[in-house]
């Protein structure tokens, strides 16, 4: 018997056909990399879409709670706004869709989701009883100008570049094998001593995906004897690319490769797009590896409610 599709989930995907949304919330990627679990709420009034919430479901302990979906950073509601509306009316509207979405979405005992950066609005979400955490990433502007870009690294960075190149002679290798960019972010994560938070299942069909639309690499740094010493997933969209996932080999960190290959990840990508996005770190570490490409810290918001009685357990530390 074939599963009814739910007709909110039918209206997004022909509205996304004629929409410039992000990436993470086109229904291409969220089939990619989570199936059937992810699903979609509506504010529909005139027979037109005025915005949408995009969730995934997944379990913890068992409880079922509402997440972003597996390699998305940036997920939950959008706004669509109407061309005639005026920017003192833009705040009102929002908050008008915001309350409508919430009043629809599944009765969970748990929600925590990623927004993206240029979602500010909250207030509607604060007097439904949500939280809000802060979350930083690191974003690189106006890339056409890539000599700007390599005056503002720290010199410490422009050090590691040079080095990775003269003295162990790495060079750029673009590979198409997904599994490269996986091995070595399972390493780094395992170095970390934390999980991988995604399959290579999960990988490997989102990369099929982006593949046939010519939005993503994967560059690999290779020394003169054919050894690997780290691989990067870039993936983009029409204005801004993402340093997805990568890694390096733990015991070759000291050869540069890491920041050799953001550094040729960001000359492929001026050609393409405008910014940068490194998607971010809560890790001090890894901020700062960010921050040493001159990159401009951005904030963005993840959203959490919980309900009785895990608003007294909080086991989830997400």
């Amino acid at each position: 018997m074939v599963k009814k599709q739910d007709p909110d989930k039918a209206l997004y995907r022909a509205f996304c056909q004629e929409s410039n949304l992000w990436l993470f919330i086109q229904p291409w990627w969220l089939d990619a990399v989570s199936k059937s679990r992810w699903n979609v709420v509506l504010d529909i009034r005139g027979g037109r879409i005025m915005g949408g919430w995009i969730y995934c479901k997944a379990k913890k302990f068992g409880i079922p709670y509402l997440t972003n979906a597996p390699l998305s950073p940036y997920q939950a509601f959008f706004f669509n706004y109407p061309k005639d509306l005026s920017s003192k009316r833009r705040l009102s509207f929002e908050e008008e869709v915001l309350k409508n979405l919430v009043k629809k979405l599944p009765g969970m005992r748990y929600y925590s989701q990623k927004l993206h950066p240029r979602q500010k609005n909250l207030m509607p979400l604060l007097w439904k009883g949500f939280s809000v955490r802060i979350r930083y990433t690191y974003v690189l502007e106006k890339l056409n100008d890539l000599g700007v870009i390599w005056g503002n690294f720290y010199s410490s960075t422009r050090k590691s570049i040079r080095k990775a190149e003269n003295r162990y002679s790495l060079r750029l290798v673009e590979s198409h094998d997904p599994k490269v960019a996986y091995d070595f972010h399972e390493k780094s994560m395992s170095r970390k001593r934390e999980p991988i938070q995604f399959s290579m299942n999960q990988l490997q069909r989102l990369d099929e995906e982006l593949l046939k639309r010519n939005q993503r690499k994967i560059l690999i740094a290779e020394d003169p004897s054919g050894v690997i010493h780290g691989a990067v997933y870039i993936v983009w969209n029409s204005d801004t690319a993402y340093y997805l996932l990568g890694g390096t080999d733990p015991d070759l960190r000291h050869s540069g490769a890491s920041i050799y290959l953001i550094w040729e990840a960001i000359r492929l990508m001026s050609k393409k797009v405008d910014r940068f996005d490194f998607e971010g770190s809560m890790i001090p570490t890894v901020g700062r590896v960010f921050r040493s490409f001159g990159a401009k810290q951005n904030q963005y918001f993840q959203v959490k409610k919980y309900r009785f009685p895990l608003n007294l357990l909080k086991i989830w530390r997400d």
